[in-house]
This record gives C-alpha cells, sequence and structure tokens, in this order.
C-alpha cells in the first residue's frame, strides 16, 4: 500500500464479482433490472445465440486496442482485462436474472443436452487442432483463420459449457445430504485456496 501498488492476486476475480454485485443491487434497487428480466426472453436458442454473438463481436472489436492479456488498473485500484470485460459482465447479469427467475428449472432438458455437446465440441476440437499443430506441426486449418475465429470459438465455449454444466449438474446432482451441504458452504473457501494447490502440482510437474 505504500507503494501505491495494490495487487490482488488470483482474488481479483472475487473482487470483480463484489463490484458486479453491488452494480446488479444498485439497477434492481431503482427497478431497471426488474424491467431487464420481465423483457428478457426466457432461456432459448434466440437468446444464447444472441449472448454468444455479443461476446465474440465485442471481444473482436476490444481486441483491436487491448488484445488478449494485456491489463490495465481502472482508477489505480480494479485490475481489469477490456478482453474479457463483456464476456464476464454479461454472463453474470444473465446468470443472476435466470437464477431469479429460475430458468434452469423450466429449461427443457433439449436445449440442455445441446449447449453442453457444442461446449465440449468446441473444448475438444480447439485443444485437438493446437496439439496437432504444435506437437505434430499438422495445420489444419490457417493460424490466421485460427486467430480470427477465437473470440467466436471462445464464446461457444463459454455460453455452451456455461448452460450445460449448470443444466445437466441440476438436473443430475439437485440433492441435499450431509457431504454436499459440507462441499457447498466450501466453495469460497475451495476459490481462495485451490491457487496455492494448483501451483504446488505446476511445479511438480514442471520437468
Amino acid at each position: 500500500l505504500g507503494k501505491g501498488n495494490i495487487q490482488y492476486g488470483h482474488l481479483w476475480f472475487v473482487f470483480h464479482l463484489f463490484i458486479y454485485s453491488i452494480f446488479f443491487v444498485s439497477l434492481s434497487e431503482i427497478g431497471i433490472i426488474n424491467k431487464a428480466s420481465t423483457k428478457l426472453p426466457f432461456l432459448n436458442q434466440y437468446l444464447l445465440f444472441a449472448t454468444v454473438a455479443v461476446i465474440a463481436i465485442s471481444s473482436e472489436l476490444i481486441n483491436i486496442i487491448y488484445p488478449q492479456d494485456r491489463w490495465i488498473n481502472v482508477l489505480g485500484l480494479i485490475p481489469v482485462e477490456p478482453y474479457h470485460l463483456p464476456q464476464y459482465l454479461l454472463m453474470f447479469f444473465i446468470g443472476c436474472i435466470a437464477g431469479q427467475n429460475s430458468w434452469f428449472e423450466k429449461v427443457s432438458s433439449q436445449l440442455v443436452n445441446q449447449w453442453l455437446g457444442i461446449g465440449l465440441f468446441c473444448a475438444i476440437f480447439w485443444y485437438l487442432i493446437r496439439y496437432l499443430q504444435l506437437y505434430a506441426q499438422i495445420e489444419i486449418i490457417n493460424s490466421n483463420l485460427l486467430s480470427f475465429l477465437y473470440p467466436l470459438w471462445e464464446a461457444f465455449l463459454c455460453v455452451g459449457l456455461s448452460v450445460g454444466i449448470f443444466g445437466f449438474v441440476y438436473r443430475k446432482w439437485n440433492e441435499f445430504n450431509s457431504v454436499w451441504n459440507k462441499l457447498a458452504k466450501a466453495t469460497m473457501g475451495v476459490y481462495i485456496i485451490h491457487f496455492f494447490i494448483v501451483i504446488g502440482f505446476n511445479y511438480l510437474l514442471l520437468d
């Protein structure tokens, strides 16, 4: 603090969630969120494809000025990666509205399975292409085209896995017992300490 250099480490995202929450509650208090949630369509294909489009286009435009992994400090206090900010904000607000309106209780299993499939396909497809490119020197898709498609791929991956995993887990594991209750209460604790465990394994596997 004495040097005016505030660092959060991996907990920058917790700080972001705190700010988003204050913003969300403020908008709710003045009625903007309530009006928005009634106008938003129910969780359906149109809303999900629109979300993908907004994330991909905004990322592509921001990438012109702020490429991925370039960070800035807002007000000297808030660490921000502009490239991913639209994705974080949009998914946070849609997630809150989905929770308030019980979207995951009402959404069809077919839609959940479709988007889980899209998310898994994106993950397998991308990492297979990157593996072949980096380790087998086999270029299936031109690198320039791959860079251009990256924001679209990332948007489909983000929305696909978010809807797919949440929907799948809600249907398959939405139950309460002593083990699940203890794990549920520990989620934030896990987020805080997981970093050190992951780094420890990284060092063990470094060679």
